[in-house]
């Protein structure tokens, strides 16, 4: 039986031709509809909020520190992508770039940040009141 004790709380089922969701079977098309749905919900509960065109992955290292993996997820189109990173989270978030060691600056109101086309960011967030970048 699959967990529902932590952030992912809503099972998807499936036998290979339908979907099924606490005993209701779904078409390919409205199961579809109802994951994206389930997805949008449960994202309300995450760390960060990433908008924009790029697959991403929020790794928590301490409450007050996480890594932020951006990646151009164009793989037939490269191409810049804007990306708008915003805590959903209380605090004084403060971002650097892993990967060239320069500071992108607090995080306040949501801020905009370029993935290179074919290419990824590694982005360090602390919360600056609680593990200030060194």
């Amino acid at each position: 039986m699959p967990r529902t004790d932590g952030p992912w709380n809503t099972v998807w089922m499936t036998d290979g031709d339908k979907l099924n969701k606490a005993g209701r079977a779904y078409s390919l098309a409205d199961a579809r509809v109802a994951i994206t749905a389930d997805l949008a919900d449960a994202s309300k509960n995450f760390p960060f909020r990433v908008e924009g065109h790029v697959f991403h992955q929020v790794i928590e290292q301490t409450g007050s520190h996480y890594v932020i993996a951006l990646v151009d997820s164009g793989w037939l189109d490269p191409a810049d992508r804007e990306v708008k990173l915003t805590a959903q989270l209380p605090g004084d978030w403060s971002i650097l770039d892993r990967l060239t060691g320069r500071t992108i600056g607090p995080m306040r109101n949501g801020v905009s940040i370029t993935v290179p086309a074919g290419a990824l960011r590694l982005l360090e967030v602390r919360d600056a009141t609680k593990s200030p970048h060194r």
